[in-house]
């Protein structure tokens, strides 16, 4: 499996990047690198998608979404689909430390791919 899904994997599971490194026998920064390449490739597409949307509530609670992933670009579709997934990434998109938001990114890696 490649390093970029092992990562996100990680990520979707709320894993920090000092344990996900420890994991994987990388370098912490080897990780970063990782996650901050999927925030420079995905940024744009999540500007778009969430361009002009209403936030219909404050509270999102999009855990048992992402927890329940296969990583697969079905499941990435129907990730981006949800109004819910969709509130969060227009709230949390400029959030580069959420981990729900690598997740998210990686959904939206596997659609441009």
């Amino acid at each position: 499996m490649d390093k970029v899904k092992e990562v996100s994997i990680r990520r979707c599971k709320n894993r920090p990047v000092k344990a996900i490194a420890k994991e994987l026998g990388m370098n912490r920064e080897d990780v970063e690198k990782i996650i901050s390449k999927l925030i420079r490739d995905t940024n744009p597409y999540l500007d778009e998608l969430v361009k002009g949307r209403k936030i219909n509530t404050i509270t999102i609670d999009i855990s048992p979404l992402v927890e329940k992933s296969n990583f697969t670009k079905e499941y990435a579709q129907t990730l981006l689909n949800d109004d819910r997934v969709l509130d969060y990434i227009a709230m949390k998109r400029g959030d580069h430390h959420d981990r729900l938001m690598d997740c998210i990114r990686y959904h939206v890696f596997l659609l441009m791919g």
